[in-house]
């Protein structure tokens, strides 16, 4: 990645569901309590995870904007700059080319290996 310019974007704070200092840069989605994430499972998800909160503490989520996500670029034949990406059964981004799957975020680098981070442009709303 040539830059670090991962300033804009638009978070918001939750409260963290599990312990999810593992879990930074994975999608999340709404939790089951009021206030609440919880880890993405598949095709679900409404933002990416961008700090190492521990159960009950803040979680900060970006909603929109540019952020860091696991991907797995070995599903679908890899992940494509401008690719649309939604989450996978373990809250890492996949592409989806699918109608009306529920779009997490769109790929600003590419990835053909699981595990990878790579900067993404997450959307709100978005159904491919």
């Amino acid at each position: 990645m040539a830059t670090e310019a991962l300033t804009d974007a638009i978070t918001r704070s939750y409260k963290a569901e599990a312990d999810y200092r593992l879990m930074q840069y994975h999608a999340v989605k709404v939790g089951a309590a009021e206030g609440g994430v919880l880890l993405a499972g598949a095709g679900e998800g409404f933002g990416i995870l961008v700090n190492k909160p521990n159960l009950n503490e803040a979680a900060r989520v970006v909603r929109c904007g540019c952020a860091k996500a696991y991907v797995d670029g070995t599903a679908g034949g890899g992940i494509a700059i401008g690719s649309y990406l939604k989450a996978d059964a373990s809250g890492h981004l996949v592409v989806t080319t699918t109608d009306n799957d529920n779009c997490v975020a769109k790929a600003e680098a590419a990835s053909t290996a699981a595990g990878d981070i790579i900067e993404v442009f997450v959307l709100p709303g978005l159904r491919y």
